[in-house]
């Protein structure tokens, strides 16, 4: 619906920088995901769009910014607790289509869902939505900062020529994924801060994890 996109484009043209950057992440989760509050916050946090503000701590900001999300109508509730703060959230499919043309436009991500060859074209981000990654085409993938799976089945080894080109590499979170064991080139991801594994396969970690000094998240 033409007019819808365009209410949208003007609501987010209205949105400050910071929140504008935490609105475009939410497309990396795949249609009808439910977003947790505390996984949001975490990797708003790991991206750097969270700055501290006088008598907040840095969770406090970002918490400002998803009841903001919320306000505007561009998160819809899935779910609160007991004393009403939101715990999980959604992005409607309309309105992810949008983030995520947007998104694609700025080089902010992108999501690979299963078709066409896959590119990265110089995307900052990028979340994988199915395990068919096999027509990896390697064109801009210097610019990585980030990358989520969101596929339990993926087969790492197809990921491991990325990796090994992303030097700039921030965030690679592959919790939820069926892994037995971490590509060797993970280790020399010397900017990695944020390295998500709950609920893998993995049982323990070589000692050259050690190498990576800048491992925030764990």
């Amino acid at each position: 619906d033409p007019r819808s996109h365009s209410i949208l484009k003007v609501s987010l043209e209205d949105l400050p920088h910071e929140l504008k950057n935490c609105f475009l992440h939410c497309a990396i989760f795949p249609e009808d995901y439910k977003l947790g509050r505390r996984r949001l916050i975490r990797y708003w946090i790991t991206s750097g769009f969270i700055k501290e503000k006088k008598n907040k701590t840095l969770e406090q900001v970002a918490e400002g910014y998803l009841n903001d999300l919320v306000n505007r109508s561009l998160l819809q509730v899935v779910m609160k607790n007991e004393f009403g703060r939101l715990r999980c959230c959604r992005m409607h499919d309309i309105i992810r289509h949008f983030a995520l043309d947007k998104a694609a436009k700025e080089c902010f991500c992108t999501a690979y869902e299963g078709h066409g060859t896959f590119s990265v074209h110089e995307t900052r981000r990028l979340s994988i939505n199915s395990t068919n990654i096999v027509p990896l085409n390697q064109s801009g993938v210097m610019q990585l900062r980030a990358i989520y799976v969101f596929t339990s089945s993926v087969d790492i080894d197809l990921l491991r020529p990325i990796l090994a080109s992303s030097t700039l590499l921030s965030t690679l979170d592959l919790q939820g994924t069926k892994i037995k064991m971490l590509p060797n080139e993970v280790f020399s991801l010397f900017n990695l801060r944020f390295l998500g594994l709950p609920n893998t396969g993995i049982e323990t970690l070589p000692e050259t994890i050690g190498r990576l000094q800048n491992l925030e998240v764990l």
